[in-house]
This record gives C-alpha cells, structure tokens and sequence, in this order.
C-alpha cells in the first residue's frame, strides 16, 4: 500500500510571542567549497542579548560536504531583535587539519541601512586559513519588519510498534511568506536517536520568527531506523499554523498506513 500523508487538528503545544517587532530569522549558515569536520564558536549579537548558536568542542565536530553544507545550529533561545545593528561573530575548525576555517570572523548588519522582507546571504569576513576561500562562510538571514516568534515543539506519538523509535531524518520551519526554511532537526541514519512514544523529539533549533499574519509551515521527513539497509518511514508532511498574538497550536502528521505519528 502506497504511503498517504494525512493533517489533524489535536491539542494546543506550539507558542507563538507575545509583541509584533521587527525580528531576525537567521536561516542558515554555510560553509562553501570545502569538505571535512568542522567545530568552533558562533555567536550573536543583537541589542538585546548576545547567544551561541553554535558551540562545538573537537569531540562534538560536525561533517560538512559540498552536498550538505549548513551547519546545524542550536538556539537562539531568544527572537534576534532588529531594533538595532546586529554583529554575527564567527571562528571555526577544520578538525582534520586542526587549522582554522576563520578565526575572528565577523558579519554585521547596520540598521541604517535596513532593507525588510528580503532575503540576504552575506560573507562572514576574517581570518580564513590558508587554502581557504575569503568567501567560505556565509550567512543567511532575513530581516521581518512586523513579526511575532513562535516556538515548536515536535512529540512522537507511537499508538502500536516498536519503542523506543530510532528517529532520523529533517524537520524545518519556513512560513508562507518565502521559500527559506530553518533546519530544526537533522539526523543522518547512523546518528539516529532513541525517542519513546510521548517523549519530545530533541530539536537543535526550536525558536523561529515569522511574519505577521503569514503561515508557519513546519515540514517533516522523519524514518525510523531498523538496520544498516532498511527503515521505516514516521510521518512525512506538513502542518500549517496562523502567526497570531499569543495563540496555541497543534496538528498531527502521520502515515494512514502506520501507527506512528508526529503532534506539532
């Protein structure tokens, strides 16, 4: 039987915030043309805080190909203001060669000169190591003029079959508005992860900005992992939420033709 996505309503978990301002949702952050293990430091800098959003030791590396080249980042916990300029500071590690990808990286975004509702991709400029294009690093982001944060949880909901799930695979967040969309979970099969039904799948990145009165659409492609040559898929689909003043979602996506499902 062919696979059959379906949506439903269930019982309030997303949070969307409180004040409509003008937010930053950093997209992504790319590393160009290279091909190896990558930890480090990057950090932001708004006028309100200043928050990792991501921050590896040698031993928690993360591997980079020209196929696969955003780095996974967690947080920020905080919606990134765009009252005022914005710094993006950056050093990174090529673990293979333990020499720096760039060292004292900086990107920085001047209120002056605000463009709103228009995506961006700028180069974070510093001290590449030799071999290493000037232009390695990119960051890409959009400025919200009138936005809201919401923030998304994903629960495994398991009614008949194997627990724990050993969960892979994507989940995004994007909004109607745009074809950008944040990772906020990404797991190759040998990284699965144990999740028993009820339990919160752990996402990296939880907390987005989305334009007022737009769409958030959060997409999942997620497997349960059985062995080297086979899985079984978990929920592939996606659930749309209004951007509202402090209002409380939830959907389901699921497979018709398994027991496991996805509550947003």
């Amino acid at each position: 039987m062919q696979p059959e996505s379906s949506v439903r309503v269930s019982r309030n978990q997303g949070y969307y915030g409180k004040c409509r301002r003008p937010l930053i949702e950093r997209f992504s952050v790319r590393i160009m043309n290279f091909t190896g293990n990558i930890y480090g430091t990057i950090r932001i800098q708004d006028p309100l805080n200043s928050q990792y959003i991501n921050n590896r030791k040698l031993e928690e590396s993360e591997p980079i190909s020209p196929a696969n080249n955003d780095l996974v980042i967690s947080g920020p916990d905080q919606a990134i203001s765009a009252y005022g300029d914005l710094v993006v500071f950056v050093d990174l590690m090529d673990k293979d060669s333990d020499l720096p990808l760039v060292s004292r990286g900086l990107m920085v975004w001047s209120f002056a000169s605000t463009i709103f509702n228009e995506p961006f991709s700028d180069v974070v400029q510093g001290n590449y190591g030799s071999g290493f294009a000037s232009d390695s690093v990119r960051v890409n982001y959009i400025v919200f003029k009138d936005a809201v944060e919401a923030g998304v949880k994903v629960t495994l909901i398991i009614r008949d079959g194997e627990d724990p799930s050993h969960v892979y695979g994507l989940i995004t967040a994007g909004n109607s508005d745009f074809a950008e969309e944040s990772v906020l979970f990404r797991k190759r099969s040998e990284e699965h992860i144990g999740v028993r039904s009820g339990q919160l799948i752990p996402l990296s990145k939880f907390l987005v900005a989305v334009p007022l009165n737009s769409i958030l659409i959060v997409r999942a492609d997620l497997w349960n992992y059985n062995n080297a040559i086979s899985s079984n898929a978990i929920a592939k689909g996606t659930a749309e939420f209004p951007a509202k003043f402090c209002d409380f979602y939830s959907m389901t996506i699921f497979f018709m033709y398994l027991d496991e499902s996805m509550i947003f």
